[in-house]
C-alpha cells in the first residue's frame, strides 16, 4: 500500500542504510542501470513515483550525486516511507564489492575508486576532496550514458 506522512530518521550508530535513486522508476520499471543497487534488499517507490528508494543494513558515508541521481544516508538525514515495494522481502546487508563492480562498469572507474567514493567514511578534507571528485567523474560518464 501506499503510506503518507510515515518516514524514518537516518542516525548515526543506527545500523540502516537508505539509498535514494532518483529519476529511474517508470511504468513499474526499474530503469536497468539501477537494478544493481538493489537487488537483494527491500525496495520501493519513493512518495514521487519516479524514484526508488532501496534499504541496507549497515553503516556507510552519507554522500549526494544529484547529477547522477543517488543519495545515500546513513548517519543523518530523514526518509519518507511509502510501503509500495517492488522487490525484497527484507532488510540485507549491502554487498559491496558486487556494487562496486556494477557501478565500475558504467563508469569506467576501477572498483577500488567507486568502493571508496560510495561506501568508505570521510576521515579529513583531503579524503573528502578525492570523493567529490571521483563522483564527480562518475556523473560525467552517467550523462555520456544518457
Amino acid at each position: 500500500g501506499r503510506y503518507t506522512g510515515l518516514g524514518i530518521a537516518m542516525l548515526p550508530d543506527g545500523g540502516l542504510v537508505g539509498v535514494d535513486l532518483d529519476d529511474c522508476y517508470a511504468d513499474g520499471k526499474l530503469d536497468e542501470d539501477k537494478q544493481p543497487l538493489v537487488q537483494g534488499t527491500y525496495a520501493e517507490v519513493s512518495p514521487s513515483g519516479a524514484g526508488v528508494r532501496a534499504f541496507y543494513l549497515g553503516g556507510y558515508g552519507d554522500g549526494k550525486c544529484h547529477r547522477v541521481g543517488v543519495e545515500i544516508f546513513c548517519r543523518k538525514g530523514f526518509l519518507t516511507l511509502t510501503g509500495d515495494r517492488i522487490c525484497g522481502d527484507d532488510i540485507t546487508t549491502m554487498p559491496e564489492a558486487v556494487r562496486a563492480r556494477r557501478i565500475a562498469e558504467l563508469s569506467g572507474l576501477t572498483p577500488g575508486a567507486v568502493h571508496a567514493a560510495l561506501y568508505e567514511p570521510v576521515g579529513d578534507a583531503a579524503r573528502l576532496v578525492a570523493i567529490t571528485a571521483t563522483l564527480q567523474q562518475l556523473a560525467g560518464t552517467h550523462r555520456q550514458h544518457h
